[in-house]
């Protein structure tokens, strides 16, 4: 699963599926769409907590290279997968 996200993670979840997700008068989200689409099925295929997920990133060699990030890269708040799990409730592309 690891390599398959790496190789097709942009296709699996490009950014116009997202795009009314986020406001443009807002500003763009800090991390893109995509990515944390990519933590949400990792975690979900492993059962983690959304602080265990983000402790996996930020030391798994396998789910940084499925995220995409560099050995240097810490990651992200782990409230941020709460707040990007609330958002299709609320996106129209979504909701069909």
């Amino acid at each position: 699963m690891f390599a398959f996200l790496a190789e097709h993670r942009r296709v699996s979840f490009p950014p116009e599926a997202f795009a009314d997700m986020y406001a443009p008068v807002n500003g763009r989200p800090s991390m893109p769409p995509g990515l944390l689409a990519t933590v949400v099925v990792l975690q979900a295929l492993h059962g983690l907590s959304d602080e265990e997920a983000v402790t996996e990133l930020r030391f798994d060699l396998r789910w940084k290279a499925g995220y995409g990030l560099g050995l240097d890269d810490r990651g992200f708040d782990p409230a941020l997968l709460t707040y990007f799990r609330r958002r299709p409730v609320r996106s129209a592309e979504w909701a069909s």
